[in-house]
């Protein structure tokens, strides 16, 4: 197979995780996509294990399930199987959050998706801020929404983080820093 070619595990939906590292072994191919489902119900230490013992790059991991972004009830659980899949993969390679990022040359697929998990929650927030002046502009400030939320809670959501811990180490970095100073 050509190594710019990946298969993605969307192309197995119905079978298991194990199902498509034969699969995978059988056809020679070494470039996937994971499905999120597969990895939750095979554990992610046996995925980890698996995709370092067969030498596989993985390019992506989808979810093959819905997630109503209309319906904020769900974003918890998603927010929830993101950080476990990240924590998963940093664990499995023995660092800290805070190693991540001062090792970060070493682990560079790892540095990058701690970042992007960052950029994520950093545009969450500059949407939260532009909605909230949005609403503020049309409706005014002390008001009780369309929905029935008082818009001042919308101002208070904009300093909610999807994923609080990759602020925090910003701050140990800065402390990290001082004390080499």
């Amino acid at each position: 197979m050509h190594p710019r070619l990946s298969v993605s595990a969307v192309s197995s939906w119905q079978h298991s995780f194990a199902d498509d590292v034969a699969m995978w072994e059988r056809l020679g191919v070494d470039h996937v996509g994971l499905s999120l489902r597969k990895c939750e119900a095979a554990g992610w230490n046996t995925v980890v294990d698996a995709v370092r013992a067969h030498g596989l790059r993985v390019s992506n991991v989808v979810e093959c399930g819905w997630c109503a972004l209309d319906d904020p009830s769900g974003w918890d659980g998603q927010r929830a199987r993101l950080l476990a899949a990240f924590d998963a993969v940093r664990r499995e390679h023995g660092l800290s959050l805070l190693e991540v990022y001062t090792r970060g040359r070493e682990h560079e697929d790892l540095y990058q998706l701690a970042e992007l998990l960052t950029e994520w929650d950093e545009r969450i927030g500059v949407w939260r801020f532009r909605h909230f002046k949005v609403v503020a502009r049309i409706i005014g400030e002390d008001v009780v929404g369309t929905q029935g939320t008082p818009v001042e809670l919308l101002a208070g959501l904009i300093k909610n983080k999807m994923f609080p811990e990759l602020w925090r180490v910003r701050t140990e970095l800065t402390e990290l820093a001082k004390q080499s100073d």
